[in-house]
């Protein structure tokens, strides 16, 4: 692919004095800009990482010609802290840039192959993402740039714009591959699968800005990569046949449309089943590898449910405990052993049981019987809480033992630090609250009614809201100001109280009164007058 030349220089074109203690950066911002010219993925943000670090050289440049001029020791400072970071950020870069220019969808004559040029794609964009992130957050750099051009709604709109367009490109890729597919049931389930990537990619593309889980938007790109990789490998002639065959099998392409599903869901939901898509990914992989999949439990899918259900006093633990056993998951698909499926399962089970004992449930999951393998589990589980994490850890102490993951041999010493910080909290929470004021038991019902001019005018709006009996005036003000819809309009304004006699005098009410002192029954009737001259005493 030809690079633009105009792209090129205008990314790559200082507009200050070069300088010698530069060189280096500025060369290797030209090496940069050649190669991310020729970008295929990942362009936007590889574009506007040149050029940020175009801008921070030309910044450090004008320092230095200031210096010059000035001998400000300042500006010295600020140029020569920075030349090392930036220098160092673009080191750290130039040979994942090299390297991704060549790159496009997907690679490989194997599964594996295929697999290792997806893990790349994840690996390279991190990677750029992250240096990019470095040139705007590294204090030395971010004082030469103080208000970045590119706002974050605008980076973020860029990573989003890579990834819909390798989308894009995986689908049309997807869909030149399909015609030449011969077998018609397999043709007719792949175009299933387009469909619904096609699907994710329209849901992706919609109106709403919700941010999607990072973890499920890789996820989602890759279940693209890995089914165009696949109908590669279907048509490929360096392909050894028995793969071939294998990819053309109606089961695997029943768990590729379940996982394309299971994204599309995902995605609509807001990744609140992201560990369901990770582990139906590697389902997918396994079936690819002709490997029968082991399952993760499902009681552990549901641990990450039961955190907001442990009692506060337990929170620190919880958390342990749930890591620990995503520690134990990560390693469940390399290491292929029931040690870690049983570990898992007896955590979820054992968490539910104990939940659902101290929530009068009687032993029911999410409001169903146990079944026979999930009642079994419970046979021996504390219910008091300090002995139950100490069995779950002791479980997974001896799940990471026989794994043969050395570095988990501390996992007591970490629960009891994660005990002292809950009881920590615990102590300070009853110090603060019992010096706490007592609860509000009442509240006043505060009506206000807005008007122009004078309390005869025009009626703007009629508000209320419910108050403490101590609450000031003012208080009620600034409730009042965000339900207008003009909040200025209260610049010349100044409260009075309801009269019974409307031929008695208006008068001003400050705003340092205190609401009871003008409610009855824990009523009160205000107008707030717009516009009128006032304002004596402190009524504003």
């Amino acid at each position: 692919m030809t690079a633009s030349p105009t792209l090129y220089f205008d990314l790559t074109t200082p507009r200050s004095n070069l300088y010698p203690v530069t060189e280096v950066i500025y060369n290797l911002i030209q090496i940069l800009g050649a190669d991310v010219c020729s970008f295929r993925r990942n362009p936007q943000t590889s574009y506007r990482l040149v050029e940020l670090a175009r801008d921070l050289h030309d910044e450090i440049n004008n320092l230095i010609e200031k210096v010059e001029e000035s001998g400000d020791w300042e500006d010295y400072i600020k140029y020569t802290e920075a030349i090392d970071p930036l220098e160092q950020v673009l080191l750290d870069i130039v040979a994942v840039i090299h390297e991704e220019q060549e790159e496009y969808l997907v690679t490989g004559s194997s599964v594996q192959e295929c697999t290792a040029s997806i893990a790349k794609w994840v690996n390279n964009r991190k990677s750029i993402r992250d240096c990019f992130q470095r040139l705007q957050s590294e204090s030395e750099l971010k004082v030469l740039i103080p208000s970045a051009k590119d706002s974050n709604d605008e980076i973020l709109n860029a990573y989003a714009h890579d990834d819909r367009g390798l989308l894009h490109s995986l689908l049309r890729g997807i869909e030149a591959n399909l015609p030449l597919i011969k077998r018609q049931k397999i043709q007719s389930s792949l175009k299933s699968v387009r469909d619904g990537l096609e699907s994710v990619l329209d849901l992706r593309e919609g109106g709403s800005k919700r941010s999607i889980d990072e973890g499920l938007n890789t996820l989602s790109i890759k279940c693209g990569m890995i089914t165009y990789g696949v109908t590669q490998l279907m048509l490929g002639e360096s392909v050894i046949p028995s793969l071939r065959d294998h990819l053309h099998t109606e089961g695997v392409w029943k768990v590729a449309k379940e996982l394309v599903e299971h994204t599309y869901d995902c995605l609509k939901s807001g990744g609140s089943t992201l560990a369901q898509l990770e582990a139906a990914y590697k389902v997918f992989e396994s079936v690819l590898l002709k490997e029968t999949p082991v399952e993760l439990p499902k009681s552990y899918f549901r641990l990450v449910k039961m955190i907001g259900k442990i009692d506060r006093a337990y929170y620190a633990q919880s958390l342990l405990l749930l890591s620990l056993c995503r520690e134990a998951a990560s390693h469940f698909e390399e290491k292929k052993t029931l040690d870690v499926s049983d570990a898992l399962e007896k955590q979820g089970v054992r968490w539910d049981y104990h939940s659902s004992r101290n929530g009068g449930q009687n032993g029911t999951q999410n409001g169903g019987p146990m079944s026979e393998s999930e009642f079994s589990a419970t046979e021996g589980v504390e219910n008091d809480p300090i002995k139950l994490f100490e069995q779950s850890v002791d479980d997974l102490q001896v799940c990471f033992e026989a794994i043969g993951i050395d570095n988990m041999s501390d996992l007591r010493t970490r629960l009891d630090e994660a005990q002292r910080k809950d009881n920590d909290r615990m102590q300070l929470i009853k110090e603060k609250l019992r010096a706490a004021p007592t609860a509000i038991r009442e509240l006043v019902n505060v009506t206000v009614k807005v008007h122009d001019g004078s309390r005869d005018g025009h009626k703007i709006a009629e508000l209320t809201c419910n108050v403490p009996p101590h609450a000031r005036v003012g208080y009620v003000k600034w409730n009042v100001v965000k339900q207008l819809p003009n909040p200025t309009m209260i610049e010349t304004s100044h409260f009075e109280k309801a009269l019974v006699d409307d031929s008695q005098p208006a008068a001003e009410v400050p705003v340092d009164t205190d609401i009871k002192s003008l409610a009855t029954d824990n009523k009160c009737t205000l107008y707030m007058v717009i516009g009128a001259k006032g304002g004596a005493n402190g009524t504003h």
